[in-house]
């Protein structure tokens, strides 16, 4: 499952559940392919907790999803999904394939800003889809990446190698991949690898970069601030803007370690999904000190795939249920809740 929340109220959950179970199979020894069926559909579940209702439909499937906005006025959900852009249409209860606006680029994020859908993509680059224009348009652009030499009738493999890594490295290194796009006031940012930072608002586009040359994945708002998560070379979060600077807030040799939210004035830490991190996967931090949080409720959460405060709630989402934190405590909605609605 792939859920995002809307308000403090209201979620959209995707059941990708078949082609999840579809691809640890494909990498199980004492699975026979055989008899794994193929994946086929999706579940669509539009969620609301107070009181607690559900409108589902299901749709043709397109495989898991790992990214997805939701536009809050008309409720179409896009969905990343093997580097192919998907869009829910709840009115008629189906789901359209959206072109792509370059081949060739691997996608890594889409997140709506007012009328704009942006795309965080590789080598770095991003699109965003204006739903004025109806049209993709390129805001962060880079050169081509160096083409592949051919190898020489006579030239070893270590010489190759050497010959043609150079130009490439060196275009990954100006070029870094977009993970994530954000709001932040006024502006949008615009995180990357590297450390690479670009801000673009009324004043124009300024970059930076981290001194940690941190892989910045995900990122928040918290006030007036932007909040940058990296997850490599290790796990650091920084706070602050362009103007005033970044300030490393939090830091974790756990690489999973990087997702937080801040709710009710207390910092929460959460691990995303790494192969080989089974620890506790929410906890609050105060300080360098990082305590497990007991949610009490049938099961603690998995590795997350969300974890965000909208201001009411807080909500930390595995891929197996949803965990919210209001004014009554925790509570657990699993997929099975969801489903049997």
């Amino acid at each position: 499952m792939y859920a995002i929340p809307i308000d403090d109220h209201r979620a959209f959950a995707l059941d990708d559940s078949e082609f999840v179970a579809a691809d640890k199979a494909e990498f199980a020894s004492d699975v026979n392919e055989m008899d794994v069926a193929e994946p086929s559909t999706w579940g669509c579940h539009y969620i609301d907790f107070d009181p607690f209702q559900v409108t589902s439909f299901t749709t043709p499937g397109a495989g898991i999803a790992y990214s997805a906005t939701i536009n809050p006025e008309t409720n179409e959900v896009w969905i990343l999904a093997k580097d192919n852009l998907y869009i829910v249409f709840p009115q008629d209860q189906t789901i359209g394939k959206a072109p792509v606006p370059e081949d060739g680029i691997s996608l890594f994020d889409v997140t709506q800003i007012g009328a704009r859908y942006y795309l965080s993509c590789s080598n770095g680059k991003v699109w965003y889809y204006d739903m004025n224009t109806f049209e993709w348009t390129a805001l962060i652009t880079s050169e081509p990446l160096p083409e592949r030499q051919p190898r020489g009738d006579t030239e070893t493999a270590a010489d190759y190698v050497a010959r043609t890594t150079p130009a490439r490295k060196a275009h990954i290194i100006k070029y870094p991949h977009f993970y994530k796009s954000m709001a932040v006031g006024n502006d949008h940012y615009f995180l990357g690898a590297l450390g690479r930072v670009v801000k673009i608002g009324a004043d124009g586009r300024e970059e930076m970069r981290l001194d940690s040359g941190a892989r910045l994945v995900t990122g928040a708002v918290e006030g007036d601030q932007a909040v940058l998560c990296g997850d490599s070379p290790i796990a650091e979060i920084f706070r602050g803007t362009f103007d005033s600077g970044f300030e490393r807030i939090f830091q974790n040799e756990e690489r999973a370690l990087h997702m937080t939210a801040m709710h009710k004035g207390l910092r929460y830490i959460g691990a995303a999904e790494y192969p080989g991190f089974y620890g506790p996967s929410l906890y609050t931090c105060e300080g360098d000190e990082l305590t497990p949080v007991v949610t009490g409720c049938a099961r603690e959460p998995d590795n997350l795939l969300q974890l965000v405060s909208t201001g009411g709630v807080l909500w930390a989402i595995d891929r197996r249920g949803i965990f919210r934190f209001t004014s009554e405590g925790w509570s657990l909605t699993e997929l099975s809740d969801i489903e049997n609605a």
